[in-house]
């Protein structure tokens, strides 16, 4: 669907919207498993590579039978800048990282994406967040510690508790995660754009799984073979990620920042933890408490006040001279 032929003067049909909207809550909850079973024994930087520019050559050749022409060099540096946002450092940190963390708890993390996005939009120049958004972010990572915290019903002893928390590098990496995608939503909305939604998203996948690939070449995911092999688990993680989380997930979600604010575009977060922590729960018996169910309602809590904080008065940042 081309930006041209996505709106009218009476803007997008709401039916479209809402079906791009459901696609990229419902897919993009489900992706967390998908790729949980991918980096059982793919390296993480190398699948997303891999995932990124298989989806990406099969939405920009689509584009191209659509007659889309190619970015210009401008528009291929923007889907870099973008693509290495969203991609690389998005989606890669975001596989390495559910290599050490479950699911659903992941999905839960990446849930702070909303909350980054008022922060991301102000350091472009756009108006700084007000007191609600700041007490909203206060509530959402309150549920951040809550998730990370020992889990005082793993045990009595202090080494069963210890055990409970999750890994702090792969935390810190999932979080890095979620501010990285949310800078590459708002990066996204003010660089030169590809002449179709599906150039644009297809020129962004190119380029951010080119970079992923060199990663994983630097990182050294490329010495040696994975111990045992690639199992079909894996591969058929990769395909649900490269068919549904890639082609039509993202498809979708490059055209609405199109036709909405990448505000309410990101209340998708308030889906995904709860497809994710179900499906963790169901298929790989991950676990599904109290203290999971508590921080998932802190984070949301945040994200949605966040979501329904009044627009600040305050003026644009000066432009830089």
């Amino acid at each position: 669907m081309s930006s041209a032929t996505a709106g009218t003067a009476a803007g997008p049909h709401p039916a479209a919207i809402a079906l791009a909207f459901a696609t990229i809550c419902l897919v993009w909850g489900s992706t967390f498993l998908a790729i949980r079973f991918a980096v059982e024994t793919l390296p993480p930087w190398t699948m997303i590579g891999v995932r990124s520019l298989l989806a990406g050559a099969a939405l920009a050749g689509f584009a191209r039978l659509r007659g889309a022409a190619l970015p210009d060099a401008a528009g291929w540096r923007a889907a870099a800048a973008t693509g290495a946002l969203l991609f690389l450092f998005g989606h890669g940190l975001l596989a390495w990282g559910a290599q050490r963390v479950p699911s659903g708890q992941a999905a839960v993390l990446l849930a702070t994406i909303p909350l980054w996005v008022p922060f991301t939009t102000w350091a472009l120049g756009e108006r700084r967040p007000g007191v609600a958004t700041l007490v909203g972010l206060a509530i959402g990572f309150a549920g951040v510690v809550v998730l990370v915290a020992p889990d005082p019903a793993a045990g009595s002893t202090a080494d069963s508790a210890a055990a409970s928390a999750l890994d702090t590098a792969a935390v810190a990496a999932l979080l890095v995660s979620a501010l990285a995608w949310a800078l590459g939503t708002a990066v996204s909305r003010r660089l030169p754009t590809a002449s179709s939604s599906a150039m644009s998203a297809g020129a962004q996948l190119l380029a951010g799984g080119t970079l992923a690939l060199l990663a994983g070449a630097v990182g050294g995911e490329w010495s040696a073979p994975p111990a045992g092999g690639v199992s079909m688990a894996s591969l058929l993680g990769l395909a649900y990620l490269v068919v549904f989380g890639s082609l039509a997930a993202f498809g979708a979600f490059t055209w609405l920042l199109q036709v909405w604010a990448p505000t309410r575009v990101a209340t998708y977060a308030y889906v995904n933890p709860v497809v994710a922590l179900v499906l963790g729960w169901a298929v790989l018996a991950e676990p599904l408490g109290v203290r999971e169910a508590g921080a998932t309602a802190l984070v949301l809590a945040g994200v949605a006040v966040v979501m329904l904080a009044p627009s600040p008065g305050a003026a644009r940042r000066p432009a830089r001279k």
